[in-house]
């Protein structure tokens, strides 16, 4: 969890922009957990519990945090809609 973060209480709604993208907001999902290190994330891939930093990501997820509250962060999600 976060530090200082409250914990998910009921629905949360999460929208997505990507920055600089030139597509504005691409998504729209429920939080569904609690938030989690990027470097402790498991993730469930087609039935194989994976860590998320030994998927074959596209994006740049990853900088040198000098600090637990700055490090990478990633949350669980439902998503309700998102761009093609």
């Amino acid at each position: 969890m976060l530090p200082n973060a409250p914990e998910p209480s009921g629905r949360r709604k999460m929208f997505v922009c990507i920055p600089g993208s030139g597509l504005g907001y691409v998504g729209v999902s429920t939080v569904t957990g609690e938030a989690m290190r990027f470097d402790d994330a498991v993730l469930n891939v087609d039935g194989v519990d994976t860590k998320m930093a030994d998927l074959p990501l596209t994006g740049s997820y990853r900088h040198d945090a000098v600090a637990e509250d700055s490090d990478e962060y990633i949350v669980p999600v439902q998503w309700i809609t998102a761009v093609d």
